[in-house]
């Protein structure tokens, strides 16, 4: 099994967690010029996969031509499983001259962990947890527990210690750390 040879780059900006993509597909939902990328093997795409995807497997040893038949003008979503191989992709076709190109951060796994729906033959791989998941999992439950609000990203608590801006938002220290709270 080959691998494309990757050079060291800084990383890409556009990193989508799952709810982030969904909103992205929904918005360009029925365009010709917005594409899904499954840059997982073939296996696991039968396993899960984003409906509407293509897959050119990152491991292929064609994958830079399929590359190279795709539109640089178009905007591409690009995962895999975990996000990594995704990434290296969407590193590649930065580099190849692909402007609009997002990778799914946390992959199918934490896609799937999100509740969002996937495509596949409902098989379960070895490896259930997603690193990211965690990570994300876990920082949400630190917020919930803190008195955050997932939507806004605020502390949901008014009491004296929110010290107002002089605008809606104001400063709140929980825990020594200083976090946004509304009013």
């Amino acid at each position: 099994m080959s691998v494309p040879h990757i050079e060291k780059t800084k990383p890409i900006e556009n990193e989508l967690f799952p709810v982030q993509a969904q909103a992205l597909i929904a918005e360009n939902h029925g365009r010709n010029d917005f594409k899904l990328i499954d840059v997982s093997t073939p296996g696991e795409f039968s396993q899960r996969r984003l409906d509407r995807s293509i897959n050119i497997s990152f491991f292929s040893p064609s994958f830079k031509s399929h590359l190279r038949r795709l539109d640089p003008n178009h905007t591409y979503l690009v995962y895999c499983k975990l996000g990594c191989r995704s990434k290296m992709a969407c590193n590649i076709m930065k580099r190849n001259g692909f402007n609009r190109v997002y990778n799914l951060k946390g992959g199918t796994l934490l896609w799937e962990d999100e509740g969002l729906p996937l495509l596949g033959n409902g098989k379960k791989t070895l490896l259930r947890l997603c690193p990211v998941s965690v990570l994300v999992k876990g920082i949400r439950n630190a917020k919930k527990s803190l008195g955050f609000n997932q939507q806004t990203n605020h502390c949901e608590e008014q009491d004296a210690n929110c010290q107002c801006d002089g605008g809606n938002m104001g400063r709140r220290k929980i825990h020594d750390k200083w976090m946004d709270c509304c009013r």
